[in-house]
């Protein structure tokens, strides 16, 4: 993740519009004037422009955040839980062959259709992974839910 993007994280409601890729993202807003942002790869360090002080607010960032991949570190966490991917996927897809297959499948509204696939990607997940973990039987939980609280009352979430 680059240093400006993490930056975007941080503070979400800022608009940071790229102007100019090599000095990051511009500050478009008009407390400020047509400021950049600056990152210094050598240093590790972003610079923003801040009303009030004369340098702006400077981060530091450790130089080894950057080496990671937080989206392996994410798939390699959930494979512990879940099993394999790959394997989850068939299974997934086996079951949602059946729910399509079913005779009152095409009149069901799509908050029911959507309901039964999330819940038969969860029961992969507990099938091909820690049947044990809990978040997955409260997410079946959640789903079924949904669709019964429209149903009985009337309330959409």
């Amino acid at each position: 993740m680059t240093k400006e993007l993490e930056l975007n994280q941080v503070w979400p409601n800022w608009p940071f519009p790229t102007s100019k890729p090599e000095q990051g993202p511009k500050i478009d807003n008009t407390m400020y004037s047509p400021t950049f942002i600056t990152a210094n790869n050598s240093t590790d360090t972003i610079t923003i422009p801040m009303p009030g002080t004369t340098g702006g607010a400077t981060f530091v960032f450790a130089d080894d955040e950057y080496e990671e991949d937080s989206t392996l570190n994410i798939l390699d966490e959930r494979a512990k839980n879940y099993g394999p991917f790959i394997d989850m996927a068939t299974i997934t897809q086996n079951l949602k062959e059946i729910l399509h297959a079913a005779p009152s499948w095409e009149n069901m509204d799509a908050d029911q259709q959507e309901s039964l696939e999330m819940i038969v990607h969860k029961i992969a997940r507990i099938l091909n992974g820690r049947p044990d973990y809990a978040d997955s039987w409260v997410d079946i939980a959640g789903y079924a839910r949904l669709v019964s609280e429209r149903l009985e009352k009337g309330i959409i979430r």
